[in-house]
């Protein structure tokens, strides 16, 4: 997984992170909830364990400021990137709400 600060392709602005990494936050469990595609189409009571994106991005803070990058507290949007060309932004207020709410990267 690459993250990347507004864009920037400065080293010290981007943290690679291997699922290795990520597993090593711990893993929660998402539990009977319904997933809704963009193209249309849910799937509901669907089971995932992975890691909130809270979590994910203190750590890429955490590295990017320590690599002598500069790291947006109030930054407004990640863009979700996958390897077949497919992006989409996703705001703040989507990805990390107060209680247990946060958007979460699925691994299983």
């Amino acid at each position: 997984l690459l993250f990347t600060v507004n864009g920037s392709t400065a080293a010290c602005d981007q943290v690679r992170l291997t699922i290795k990494d990520v597993m090593a936050h711990g893993l929660s469990e998402f539990s009977n909830l319904d997933w809704h595609c963009v193209t249309g189409w849910t799937a509901s009571n669907l089971n995932f364990k992975g890691v909130t994106l809270r979590k994910l991005l203190v750590t890429v803070g955490e590295t990017i400021k320590r690599q002598g990058g500069k790291w947006d507290e109030d930054w407004k949007y990640l863009l979700q990137s996958s390897p077949d060309g497919y992006s989409v932004p996703v705001f703040r207020e989507d990805a990390i709400k107060d209680g247990d709410q946060d958007s979460f990267l699925a691994l299983f």
